[in-house]
């Protein structure tokens, strides 16, 4: 249906959104790719494009690609919390973790409840040797889901070595 709506209406950037969300429902990330780029061609500043490019090129190792339309899609929304995080996620990789720390702090400054941006500060302080830190982020995504097996089970692990 969302590629019908492509080939009816080629230059609705909406069409491609879907048609390229349709396309990760398949498992085809080309083809996602392509729809995504052609949103962005046609609507520059559409926030959800520019955060799905960069996860895909971070699921196929391109983490400068990646970055790029993170950063992106931060500049167009400074407040744009997933985007923060997904940059984040990719500084973290790369072995930036300052920028990575300051990025997940950014993000949890927006939405302090995001689960994801508290479990990957944990794992960086972790990396750091900064347990109690470590230990209280995980303790919040914990308390967000509690239903988070691996975050539990973290956070036993944290417990043990803070003590």
């Amino acid at each position: 249906m969302a590629l019908d709506a492509v080939s009816q209406l080629p230059d609705d950037f909406e069409a491609h959104i879907l048609a390229g969300n349709a396309e990760l429902r398949r498992g085809n990330s080309q083809e996602a790719i392509s729809h995504f780029e052609t949103t962005v061609k046609l609507n520059p500043n559409h926030v959800t494009a520019l955060n799905n490019l960069g996860n895909q090129y971070f699921q196929l190792g391109n983490l400068e690609l990646a970055a790029k339309y993170f950063q992106q899609s931060v500049s167009v929304d400074s407040r744009f919390a997933m985007g923060i995080h997904n940059l984040g996620v990719v500084k973290m990789e790369l072995g930036e973790l300052a920028a990575a720390e300051e990025l997940f702090s950014q993000a949890l400054a927006i939405e302090p409840d995001r689960f994801d941006s508290h479990t990957m500060l944990s794992k960086l302080y972790f990396q750091q040797q900064r347990y109690q830190e470590a230990t209280h982020h995980m303790e919040r995504a914990v308390e967000i889901r509690p239903d988070a097996e691996a975050a539990r089970a973290d956070l036993q692990m944290l417990k043990q070595m803070v003590q």
